[in-house]
């Protein structure tokens, strides 16, 4: 096929063309790495834009500054290539925190609130031997997974925990604040004690809140116990925030987030420890002990 072909088919019938090749990048395993120029182009905008210096225009005036039809057809077409560029990406954005002052190293996962849907929990109830992360992971099917709650003794559930509306563990523990919360379409709660949970058919209690509801810090007083840990939360914009640390201690963690990434409205505590997991397609922080059950973020 050459342009020739191309411009036989209807305008109709380019644009499905169009999709179809789309879709088929979307479904594509291998990555393009993008180049460094790019990141320099958008840190420039977003600097312009954060700063009031960027001028945005909607569609019509697009079409009235570029008068040409070809030149107008050519900066649609890269418009609609940066949506459907957009689309295809798991839409997460990783970054690392590294504070001297509280020892806080941590990699921070934040996933725009357009794009938190599809979460899922497993329940992994098989204490026999201990299974890594590796052991669930499915890389078609999965574009993000991490451990979730606290587990007793006997590696029943700390706290209450249901999946797809089974009920696992019914008791509310007294000394765990917080809940992740899964609606039917897979979209992540951060719910304190006092939020209705009745309407969400998967929950996990866990806690404490590193960062209370509101944005107001969680842990009054320091402690000397560190661990690696893992805590999800909320922003204020409602992007979804997952935290992977090395060894620290909850206050320093409440304190070097609130200072790194104020917009954080809530974060709450799960499992740690041994227990600390995390798996994505570019990062894997492998489990040394067991893990009760998995939170992960399927294929769009």
């Amino acid at each position: 096929m050459d342009i020739t072909d191309i411009k036989e088919m209807s305008i109709i019938e380019r644009i499905h063309a169009m999709e179809l090749l789309w879709d088929s990048l979307c479904d594509d395993e291998q990555s393009i790495d993008s180049p460094e120029w790019h990141e320099t182009i958008l840190n420039d905008r977003k600097q312009k834009s954060d700063s009031g210096e960027a001028e945005f225009l909607t569609l019509d005036q697009v079409r009235l500054r570029y008068q040409n039809w070809q030149q107008f057809m050519k900066v649609l077409a890269l418009i609609l290539s940066v949506v459907l560029l957009t689309a295809c990406s798991n839409g997460m954005d990783v970054n690392r925190i590294q504070d001297e002052q509280s020892g806080l190293d941590a990699l921070v996962i934040t996933i725009p609130k357009i794009q938190n849907k599809g979460f899922v929990f497993l329940d992994t109830p098989d204490n026999t031997r201990v299974f890594t992360i590796d052991a669930y992971w499915e890389p078609s099917k999965y574009t993000l997974m991490f451990n979730g709650g606290y587990f007793e003794e006997g590696f029943s559930p700390s706290g209450l925990f249901k999946v797809n509306g089974k009920m696992i563990q019914e008791t509310v523990s007294e000394k765990l604040s917080g809940f992740v919360a899964l609606n039917k379409e897979g979209v992540l709660y951060v719910l304190a004690r006092d939020e209705n949970l009745e309407a969400y058919p998967s929950v996990i209690q866990s806690g404490p809140f590193v960062i209370d509801p509101g944005g107001q810090i969680g842990i009054k007083s320091q402690s000397e116990r560190q661990a690696e840990r893992t805590l999800v939360g909320i922003t204020q914009d409602g992007s979804i925030v997952i935290v992977v640390t090395e060894p620290v201690t909850l206050y320093d963690v409440a304190h070097g987030i609130k200072k790194h990434l104020p917009t954080v409205e809530r974060l709450l505590n799960l499992d740690g420890g041994p227990s600390t997991a995390l798996k994505t397609s570019s990062h894997e922080i492998l489990n040394k002990g067991p893990v009760r059950n998995y939170i992960a973020l399927t294929k769009k």
